[in-house]
């Protein structure tokens, strides 16, 4: 059964399409073909980079370099993001934040514009990444560490999971608003619904998953799911969410009609990292401490192969080179 699944997405996928991983302990971006996982490339970058996201053209990755390799390292990190060409699979530059560090969550906005956390101090960045500059920068009180971020699709308000005080926070743009929700543990990941009137956050050391109603304000449910979650992934449909448990290593899938877990597979040591392909129908999970991405059924959840990385693979992407 696994090996008729993994065939099909050898099918499936295109000789051309690429699976990007940011590897932490290698300081790089590794390049891998998505339909064999053979390697095709590895880009080196700052030291420590965690997340990364596509420029609005499609032709670069942005990739943020925290430079420590926790948060609650009192280490100062780096204060870079890197800037990949994927054409030439190059390093074609950087955005120097200056006295803003710990580079983390990152995403970019319609207008193409970057919105990124920073540790120390902590706060919000708003980046022109074609002039390379911070335009604005939102303040967040000392050691509150915004970690991951998710923003409206009008990009006037956007969310922080916090790590370092145990609340998520709704930032308005517009007014300079914001309100701050305490859901306990460690918050980190977020996952924000298409209509944007439900945002989930995974809380690490309170082992939960909150579901929380974005124009009331506050928790509709909770949801006990062991194991530590760490990142968050709506599966289309938005029926389902799936958590990676970094300490279980493994990944736990959510009914979001029932709130109960209804399957859990392992991965490898401490998952975190998922991305979804609806077009090979298809997950990639990462398992950092076994130096792979493991890739999995949407259908069955049921693994079907795995992609050899460099040390500590994080957050994942795919590649589609423009016909």
């Amino acid at each position: 059964m696994r090996a008729a699944l993994f065939a099909v997405s050898l099918l499936t996928a295109s000789a051309a399409d690429l699976l990007l991983v940011v590897e932490k302990n290698n300081d790089s971006v590794g390049f891998y073909n998505l339909a064999n996982g053979a390697p095709v490339a590895s880009v080196k970058v700052g030291h420590i980079p965690h997340e990364f996201v596509f420029s609005a053209d499609g032709k670069s990755l942005y990739v943020t370099n925290y430079g420590t390799a926790r948060w609650t390292d009192d280490a100062p990190g780096g204060n870079t993001i890197s800037i990949i060409d994927l054409a030439t699979k190059q390093v074609t530059g950087e955005i120097n934040l200056g006295q803003y560090h710990r580079p983390h969550g990152i995403e970019l906005g319609r207008s193409g514009k970057l919105y990124v956390t920073c540790d120390l101090p902590s706060a919000v960045l708003i980046i022109d990444p074609l002039q390379r500059k911070i335009e604005r920068a939102i303040p967040y009180a000392a050691k509150v560490l915004p970690h991951m971020l998710a923003l409206t699709r009008d990009e006037k308000k956007f969310y922080t999971a916090n790590a370092g005080n145990a609340a998520i926070t709704v930032h308005d743009l517009k007014t300079g608003h914001a309100k701050h929700l305490e859901v306990g543990g460690v918050p980190m990941g977020l996952a924000l619904t298409g209509d944007e009137k439900t945002i989930y956050v995974a809380t690490r050391t309170a082992d939960t998953v909150v579901e929380i109603d974005t124009q009331k304000w506050a928790i509709r449910r909770t949801f006990k799911i062991e194991g530590q979650p760490v990142r968050l992934q709506l599966l289309p449909g938005e029926k389902q969410i799936l958590a990676s448990l970094i300490v279980d290593g493994a990944m736990a899938v959510i009914d979001l009609k029932t709130g109960k877990e209804i399957k859990r597979i392992k991965v490898g040591l401490n998952a975190e990292g998922m991305h979804i392909d609806p077009r090979t129908n298809e997950g990639f999970i990462s398992a950092q401490g076994e130096k792979r991405v493991v890739r999995f059924s949407l259908k069955t959840f049921e693994k079907n192969g795995a992609v050899a990385t460099q040390e500590r693979p994080d957050p994942i992407l795919i590649y589609r080179r423009p016909n």
